[in-house]
């Protein structure tokens, strides 16, 4: 038997040798990893292979650990946040909410750590692991009231808010009319211009 559930680099810290294929985006060393038994839901520190998938868009990533879930009758339970970082450094308590795929696919990274990591392939890439959970039945929608912390914890990206709206992940998306309305009034006193001149438009 080969253990491969942690390793330690020299320029690296202490990690499991899964989480940091995945947080390197390498999807051969992943898939190798799993097939010698790395095991996807072994939290290091708090955090699973398949949360860091989910939080740095790796979709290709993400549906591998998915599908080998699956393939084992498995079902991926959801992570427990109790805290994000908040733009001033305090912690910002969250509700429920939070311990959303979709929302952990979102909020973990503003957006200048997202064109560091994903490149000018990042929206792209965060578009993928959104659907991906979709497919797997772990993309519930997120409530309109949780924009505004969604948003500053963002960056306030209109990128991020369009992809919400275009892939129909954000609730009560039937009527048009009011559904920009409720987001116009839910983001106007934290968002900036742009994005509520985005959802007035």
């Amino acid at each position: 038997d080969r253990d491969v559930t942690g390793v330690q680099t020299c320029a690296l810290p202490i990690s499991t040798a899964q989480c940091r294929a995945v947080e390197l985006g390498m999807i051969g060393l992943a898939r190798t990893l799993v097939s010698c038994g790395a095991d996807i839901q072994y939290a290091f520190e708090g955090v699973r292979p398949v949360d860091i998938a989910i939080r740095r868009n790796r979709p290709e990533i993400l549906r591998g650990f998915l599908e080998e879930l699956r393939q084992r009758g498995e079902t991926l339970t959801q992570p427990v946040v109790p805290f994000i970082p908040g733009r001033t450094g305090k912690n910002i308590s969250t509700g429920t909410w939070f311990e959303n795929c979709v929302v952990q696919a979102i909020v973990y990274h503003p957006f200048h750590e997202r064109l560091a990591y994903g490149g000018k392939g990042w929206v792209d890439a965060l578009r993928h692991t959104l659907l991906v959970l979709r497919e797997f039945d772990l993309a519930p929608k997120v409530p309109i009231l949780a924009l505004p912390q969604l948003l500053q914890s963002t960056g306030n990206s209109t990128a991020i808010l369009k992809i919400l709206s275009q892939e129909d992940f954000l609730e009560g998306g039937s009527d048009q009319a009011k559904f920009w309305a409720d987001v116009a009034e839910k983001i106007i006193e934290t968002a900036d211009a742009t994005n509520v001149l985005y959802a007035m438009r």
